[in-house]
């Protein structure tokens, strides 16, 4: 289950990445807008639950292993965890707000803002 939480933070995160990228070299607001909107939800669904996961079935890994929680190894590994998870966040607050300003510009008929290409 820890190999897998992590395949699925891997692949989810590459897959969203290409697909952002992909849809916004298109510069085309109704396309980044759905797309962008996908990618919000994904985010959700499969990177917020694996995250929940990863240290619950690391704990019970470390557990079934013999490994105490307390090596150094484990202890620097939620900290890391913390940290990238935080960049994350980051990310997914900047993933909706870009899918807001493609779905207004699309709405309205204009082009993409700077805004959108800023946090881009």
């Amino acid at each position: 289950m820890h190999i897998l939480g992590a395949a699925v933070l891997l692949g989810t995160g590459v897959g969203i990445a290409f697909f952002m990228a992909m849809t916004h070299r298109t510069r085309d607001a109704g396309l980044i807008a759905h797309v962008a909107s996908v990618v919000v939800i994904a985010d959700w669904v499969f990177t917020a639950s694996a995250v929940a996961m990863q240290p619950v079935t690391g704990a019970l890994l470390a557990h079934a292993l013999g490994w105490r929680l307390t090596e150094g190894w484990i202890l620097l590994s939620p900290a890391l965890y913390v940290l990238v998870g935080a960049f994350w966040i980051s990310v997914v607050f900047m993933q909706r707000r870009m899918r807001d300003l493609a779905r207004a510009a699309a709405n309205d008929g204009t082009p993409l803002p700077t805004a959108y290409f800023r946090l881009c």
